[in-house]
């Protein structure tokens, strides 16, 4: 069965349908001299993902394909190069994502162009048209990189992660976002429990004193536990997926943009934490938050980590409470 990783999915406003065919119309059903440039850029980051710690994490053991609407263009690593193919999108919807492809996990990824035009709809019509989206090459390189982050998550340790998710369908069409909306964000007790401890983790990222951070943690558990008396186990379970499968993703995405665009990480990725997003996004930002906490812990942690429990269970154990 193909699995899609639920990850970045792009949604096509109706009101944006017509810029996009307007690009796919346009286009010359080439692969750009810009989204070889974005592949390049990612692959020479591979010796600074290296030092973040997760063993055997090679982008390059992965194509990457760039969808323009009507190909894919594949990237196959070749020794120090690459090769490109050009087929049929495998995907009937334009979608950041990694794929399960003729048995074989592949980051596929609209062309930045199509990514531009998609981040412009998002930002307002007056932003599309002036072609200013601000969607710029070291974040379609983190996008790539958050990505092959999942294709590697699944072919190392697709067991555990099915059994993270508590028993979740995520051949559902909505992957969980309506229970989370209704359970969890239409809930203002648990919403507002929820604001309240990521403004810990937060405090707790910026922390390298370790009683600290214990402090901090302590406060937090008071009031997850008070939150999950609130909630069903199975929504529980979900938010568990969420925040340590995407929030190590959505970490490995901060930590490329850390690289590449310093200021934009401080100013999209820290100041997202403790930002209240409807829906499973939220989670990406607070597991990456407990992400960064570990490595104020202890920077070795994901050297051993195989998603069999949630990052915040770790997070207890290595501080004792």
């Amino acid at each position: 069965m193909k699995k899609m990783i639920i990850a970045k999915k792009i949604v096509i406003l109706l009101i944006g349908i017509v810029l996009v065919i307007g690009v796919i119309l346009t286009g010359n059903y080439s692969l750009s001299a810009e989204d070889k440039e974005c592949y390049e850029s990612a692959v020479k980051l591979q010796e600074n993902i290296d030092k973040i710690g997760f063993k055997n994490f090679k982008l390059t053991d992965y194509p990457i394909a760039f969808c323009d609407g009507k190909h894919d263009y594949v990237m196959i690593p070749s020794g120090s190069s690459y090769c490109i193919q050009k087929r049929k999108p495998v995907l009937d919807t334009f979608a950041a994502t990694a794929y399960e492809v003729n048995d074989h996990y592949e980051v596929i990824v609209p062309t930045k162009e199509l990514m531009s035009s998609f981040m412009g709809v998002a930002g307002g019509m007056e932003t599309a048209v002036a072609g200013d989206s601000g969607y710029n090459q070291s974040e379609q390189v983190a996008t790539i990189w958050h990505e092959g982050f999942h294709c590697w998550q699944f072919d190392n340790f697709e067991d555990n992660i099915s059994e993270l998710n508590g028993g979740h369908d995520f051949d559902e069409e909505d992957y969980g976002e309506e229970l989370i909306v209704k359970e969890c964000d239409e809930n203002d007790k648990v919403a507002a429990l929820y604001k309240e401890g990521t403004e810990l983790l937060k405090k707790a990222t910026t922390q390298n004193d370790k009683e600290e951070i214990r402090r901090l943690m302590l406060q937090y558990k008071d009031i997850q536990e008070k939150r999950n008396a609130l909630l069903d186990e199975m929504v529980q379970k979900l938010e568990d997926f969420y925040t340590s499968v995407e929030g190590s993703a959505c970490y490995i995405e901060a930590m490329c943009c850390k690289y590449l665009d310093k200021k934009r990480f401080e100013s999209y990725y820290m100041e997202n934490i403790n930002s209240y997003i409807k829906g499973s996004s939220k989670y990406y930002y607070s597991g990456m938050a407990q992400c960064m906490i570990l490595d104020n812990l202890d920077s070795t942690w994901k050297a051993s980590y195989d998603f069999s429990q949630p990052l915040i269970n770790i997070i207890y154990k290595k501080l004792g409470i």
